[in-house]
């Protein structure tokens, strides 16, 4: 009584004012004007709808009870719902939960003014309806307090009726378990204590990694791996578990309602997460509830892309996610059971357990090529299939139609040729979820007829040092079917007398001796054939057709004497390619190139490696000083230096000579050596060429350099220098410029070896033993007699300065390169 008269008081005080308001006060006028009638009709409908809008407690009516809007998870259907007549059942009196007005006009057992707010019927018997289809009733669903119209009332992905057939608390998203025991107080239930957790899940620098999983075991970022955030909701302690290549990975998980941890997985392998509720074969109390769920989101880096539920690489790697069961509520009912729970293949779903899979698939033509009266080709076919369903793969074409257009292989209908000679290009794409799709494609072209030609070959080796000659023909007609024929490869080489045979090209390596035709329908169309570069005949000494003229004379290009069974000797020979008519008597087509084989000069170490262990010294500017000009090496240290020392001579004669200078004792048949000698019968001398060959018409002889005389020689340059000349000396010179010392004099040997300096073709000293030199002497050139006097020059070679004009045209002459 004491609410109604607070109600009538400031129903008068509101009258009051609102007749000082203009408005107001012309409505009151207007009242006044009508019939009694009319006034209480108004007066009528005011009360009532004063009655309608409180209830006799005072309370508006107009009041709503907040509920959850989250969506179920896309896992809801999945959660099986227990029979309705196991949920709870109606009591005798209201739920504690209920404070408002009891009234309950259609005796359903729901009180009118939650009918009104669940918007159902007061006036009809609605109790046994399921508005929301959760599995309880709407009577059901006042006396747990949900929503009838919401399946999921707290939004926390489980259904109310499942909530409450399990004991949870439906209205609650944090219904947790009792704390487990930690008797320690050390962060880890004892469960988990047993095997050797030392803590749980902890983040302190805030990048989402735990910290013991960042430090010790986290791989690198790379392109070849992924970030994913696992968000995980559990209401007792469990393990957060994942496969990462061939390593299984454990972290820690105390109760939580979602703590998101950051972990990284491999591309190009498959990976699966599960949570595990306790150590395999620990019995949980019987009867106590587990209730978890994992969700997973991909954090893509710069160069990955995130589509769907696929992540894909910067090379195209892709991984989709797959949700096998992200949600599980489980009631422990004994020790056996609870083990069986716990066991991650027992496949009986009692684990969140999400996959993460690589997704991969190739396009494999039967027949890249297809010939113009061709109609079906085919069969393209997907293989390399990784987790990838068929049925679910579709066809398309560029030019044509295929048949069929789903499934794991179609044929393509060519109708027509296409314009030019563009591809074909066939594309099978599969769809891995609503947003994107995986895509191969294969290409054919329209198969042409080709003619005879000689593709490749190697156009300089040396089959003194092991090398071969690879040789590369395209046979005429197409990659199906050759034309008719025999191919035949001769190595030639030319004289003023003619053409001479050297050897044939065997057309088939798998049969004893040497077969000189390959029939060219049993061929490849494009065969590949190797000469070892040995000959097959022997010739003698004889003139090329080119001739060299320099200042006093001029010679034919010598071609050296072949040995059957020896590597051929430089300069050069000829490849004869012909393609034969079927029955051989006519050459139908031919091809003809030029090989090139450089001169080889062996370094050969036979004691100078001791010498040049040894020291050198000279006086100073007072004559008693002892300068150390070269401090000598150790035996590892001489090796070293010497064995630059042919890169070293090489670096003073020009790129376009054909000279190989090496140091190996793997060379075969004849070539050129040049002997490192500690000493010489000869004082101060520092090498010669007994094997001066004019024209080198004999590739091969001995040469020497003797270390002794370079020793006196570096003392003769120091006193020089120090009377006033312009070399440059380093001092103490290392082993590796002690070595590049000695360097020219390599070059100059190795000249005289090839024939320079010939007194009959080229000015020279007088006849002596200094006959063999050039005439004139400049003191920087290679073959002067005292060539390169300095020591600086030695240090620094430039290799078309050091030889005089007409040198480096006999050089270019007898070793050309060619292209």
């Amino acid at each position: 009584m004491n609410g109604e008269w607070v109600i009538l008081i400031w129903a008068l005080v509101s009258v009051i004012f609102l007749v000082k308001i203009p408005s107001v006060r012309e409505f009151f006028a207007q009242l006044r004007k009508m019939s009694a009638i009319g006034i209480i009709c108004i007066g009528l409908s005011l009360g009532f709808l004063a009655k309608v809008s409180y209830t006799k407690d005072g309370v508006s009516t107009n009041q709503s009870v907040p509920q959850a809007s989250v969506p179920l998870s896309e896992n809801s259907a999945a959660v099986a719902l227990p029979n309705s007549s196991s949920l709870i059942l109606q009591p005798s009196s209201l739920p504690e939960s209920w404070k408002d007005d009891p009234t309950d006009t259609d005796e359903d057992g729901i009180p009118d003014l939650w009918e009104k707010w669940t918007h159902g019927k007061k006036l009809v018997d609605d109790s046994d309806l399921d508005r929301d289809s959760d599995g309880l009733t709407d009577l059901e669903e006042f006396w747990n307090q949900t929503d009838p119209r919401t399946a999921d009332t707290d939004g926390d992905s489980f259904s109310d009726a499942f909530e409450v057939a399990n004991g949870m608390n439906p209205i609650s998203a944090e219904d947790f378990v009792p704390v487990e025991p930690d008797t320690n107080n050390n962060g880890v239930p004892d469960i988990w204590e047993q095997i050797g957790y030392s803590g749980s899940f902890y983040d302190a620098n805030g990048n989402g990694f735990d910290d013991t999983y960042e430090q010790a075991i986290l791989p690198v970022a790379s392109d070849s791996n992924f970030d994913v955030f696992v968000d995980v909701y559990t209401t007792r302690s469990a393990t957060l578990n994942w496969t990462s290549g061939e390593d299984r990975i454990s972290i820690l998980m105390l109760p939580t309602t979602g703590t998101s941890v950051k972990i990284r997985l491999p591309f190009g392998t498959d990976a699966e997460l599960y949570l595990q509720s306790s150590p395999y074969g620990t019995d949980l109390p019987s009867g106590e509830l587990w209730k978890s769920r994992m969700r997973i989101s991909f954090a893509p880096r710069t160069g990955q892309t995130a589509i769907g539920t696929c992540i894909v690489s910067t090379e195209g790697d892709i991984s989709q996610k797959v949700v096998e069961q992200a949600m599980v509520i489980t009631r422990f009912s004994d020790p056996i059971a609870s083990k069986q729970m716990r066991s991650l293949n027992s496949g009986d779903g009692d684990y969140p357990r999400i996959q993460i899979l690589e997704k991969r698939f190739e396009v494999v033509p039967e027949s890249k090529l297809f010939h113009a009266g061709d109609v079906t080709v085919g069969l393209f076919s997907i293989t390399n299939t990784v987790n990838i369903d068929s049925v679910n793969v579709t066809w398309s074409v560029s030019h044509g139609s295929m048949s069929p257009l789903t499934g794991d292989s179609s044929s393509l209908f060519v109708g027509s040729i296409p314009d030019g000679d563009e591809p074909i290009i066939i594309t099978a794409e599969v769809e891995l979820d609503e947003l994107f799709s995986a895509v191969d494609t294969a290409e054919v072209r329209l198969c042409r007829h080709e003619g005879f030609s000689l593709d490749s070959y190697t156009s300089n080796f040396s089959p003194q040092l092991g090398e071969t000659n690879v040789i590369s023909v395209t046979l005429p007609g197409c990659v199906h079917q050759n034309d008719p024929g025999w191919l035949e490869i001769e190595v030639m080489r030319e004289t003023t007398a003619g053409w001479q045979h050297v050897a044939w090209i065997d057309m088939d390596t798998s049969t004893s001796g040497v077969d000189r035709y390959g029939d060219a329908m049993q061929l490849p169309h494009h065969p590949i054939f190797i000469w070892d570069g040995i000959a097959q005949t022997s010739l003698p000494l004889a003139d090329h057709p080119d001739v060299f003229t320099g200042p006093k004379g001029s010679f034919n290009r010598a071609m050296p004497a072949v040995v059957t069974g020896e590597p051929v000797p430089p300069p050069f020979y000829t490849f004869v390619v012909r393609l034969w008519n079927s029955d051989k008597s006519l050459v139908v087509d031919m091809v003809e190139r030029k090989i090139y084989i450089p001169q080889v000069v062996n370094l050969v170490l036979f004691g100078g490696e001791d010498i040049v262990q040894q020291p050198v010294y000279a006086l100073g500017t007072n004559g008693a000083e002892q300068i150390t000009l070269y401090p000598g090496s150790t035996s590892a240290e001489a090796e070293a230096a010497l064995a630059q020392l042919p890169a070293m001579a090489m670096a003073f004669f020009p790129s376009d000579v054909n000279l190989r200078i090496v140091m190996t004792d793997t060379v075969v048949g004849r070539h050129k050596s040049m002997l490192i000698v500690g000493e010489s019968s000869h004082e101060g001398r520092r090498g010669d060429a007994s094997a001066f060959s004019k024209r080198n018409e004999r590739s091969y002889g001995d040469m020497a350099i003797y270390i002794k005389g370079f020793q006196e020689s570096l003392q003769n340059n120091y006193d020089r220098m120090l009377g006033g000349n312009q070399d440059i000396i380093p001092v103490p010179m290392t082993s590796e410029q002690f070595a590049k010392y000695i360097a020219p004099t390599v070059a100059h040997e190795t000249g005289h070896g090839l024939g320079l300096v010939d007194p009959d073709w080229l000015p020279a000293t007088p006849p002596g033993d200094q006959k063999l030199h050039n005439k004139v002497q400049s003191w920087v050139k290679i073959m002067d007699m005292g060539g390169l006097f300095y020591v600086k020059d030695r240090l620094d070679p430039h290799p078309t300065d050091y030889w005089r004009f007409d040198n480096l045209r006999y050089l270019r002459f007898i070793l050309p390169k060619g292209e």
